[in-house]
């Protein structure tokens, strides 16, 4: 039986690098980097533009 997790990780844009160098030296055998477009908080909405 194998076991697997799957894990987000919400980040700045100026952190991706540190991350995925802390990630691939902690043993993970993959990740992926998405954009956000934007979403919402407990202050409303809000856009990648600002």
């Amino acid at each position: 039986m194998s076991i697997y997790l799957l894990s987000a990780i919400v980040i700045e844009r100026p952190l991706e690098g540190r991350l995925t160098d802390a990630l691939q030296e902690a043993g993970a055998t993959g990740c992926t980097v998405v954009p956000v477009k934007g979403g919402s908080a407990r202050s409303g909405q809000w856009t990648r533009e600002g």
